[in-house]
């Protein structure tokens, strides 16, 4: 995958050198600051290597079974926005990467002690790189945004098909 990382904050530059990302520092912002989710995607859009763009905040662990789960999907419909909502939970303890069960304790763990988000909770999002050339100017984190709801309607109503994940695959946020 071709990781885009979109920040201004100190020390991302040298994160996207170190893992050879892109890494976009400058943001179109609302006037109070939030990210535009569109500037974001047309941004995303014009540079991405792939035909398909996967959106998602960069508290997310991905469950390492996700490419097989949209390549599974993807089948169904080549026109497609795929999402899935995520579970929350408080991680207290450092995960062991190079351990091959890391994301199996992970997930014990969250679904011992946390709980899978509300409908809004949607934290991935899967689409074809020009579905959303057109967005209004939403922005990420903003009262009344819902640019979520805004895209799973868009994509209905220009005939893609949508699948929740959520049952297939597990995404966990640390709260």
């Amino acid at each position: 995958p071709n990781i885009i990382l979109f920040c201004n904050d100190a020390g991302t530059k040298s994160i996207a050198q170190k893992y050879n990302s892109t890494h976009i520092p400058d943001i179109e912002c609302s006037e109070i600051g939030t990210p535009y989710v569109s500037y974001l995607f047309k941004k995303a859009a014009s540079i991405a290597k792939t035909d398909y763009i996967c959106f998602i905040n960069s508290d997310i662990i991905l469950d390492p079974n996700l490419l097989d789960v949209i390549k599974v999907a993807q089948t169904k419909s080549d026109k497609s926005l795929l999402i899935s909502k995520r579970w929350e939970t408080n991680l207290n303890t450092e995960i062991n990467f190079l351990d091959n069960n890391w994301f199996s304790k992970v997930v014990k763990i969250t679904k011992q002690t946390g709980a899978i988000g509300p409908f809004s909770a949607i934290d991935l999002f899967i689409f074809p790189k020009d579905l959303f050339a057109n967005m209004p100017q939403l922005s990420i984190g903003h009262p009344g945004a819902k640019y979520d709801n805004w895209m799973i309607y868009h994509a209905k109503a220009n005939n893609h098909k949508v699948f929740d994940l959520t049952e297939s695959i597990t995404i966990i946020h640390q709260n």
